[in-house]
């Protein structure tokens, strides 16, 4: 995180450079230069030490996070959803669930839907069926 700071503050990068490597170049892009984990596992499974490194780093952060939101909640997970793009990488969603799968069942849901669920929710609100709500 102070790293971020650090960077933030260096004068080397605009509000909207920064914005970019936080929210779109951060994460696995940051460090593979992809977002396609199709292609990360792909060089994983071709031996690639350095893939495979940060690949590894990133199923331990999932992994610690989900530990701690499950101590957040006192132990009291009914169940761990794994979804989005990732999920479709069998091998990443194994070795988390071989992280996790002792704090409560393990549900994986492949997909993005998540400009369905915007415009189920705006259907709602336009059909008064649910107010908007402001956050």
């Amino acid at each position: 995180m102070w790293q971020a700071v650090e960077l933030a503050l260096s004068g080397k990068y605009s509000k909207e450079e920064m914005k970019k490597r936080i929210t779109g170049k951060g994460g696995i892009v940051a460090y593979l230069g992809t977002n396609n984990m199709i292609d990360v596992e792909n060089m994983v499974n071709e031996g690639n030490k350095e893939v495979e490194r940060v690949y590894k780093a990133m199923i331990y952060q999932i992994a610690k996070e989900i530990g701690a939101d499950a101590a957040a909640l006192n132990g009291e997970v009914d169940a761990i959803v794994l979804t989005g793009g990732l999920a479709y990488d069998k091998q990443l969603v194994d070795k988390i669930k071989n992280k996790v799968s002792f704090i409560a069942t393990v549900l994986v849901y492949p997909g993005e839907d998540e400009m369905q669920a915007l415009r189920d929710g705006v259907v709602r609100v336009l059909n008064n069926e649910e107010r908007v709500k402001t956050y």
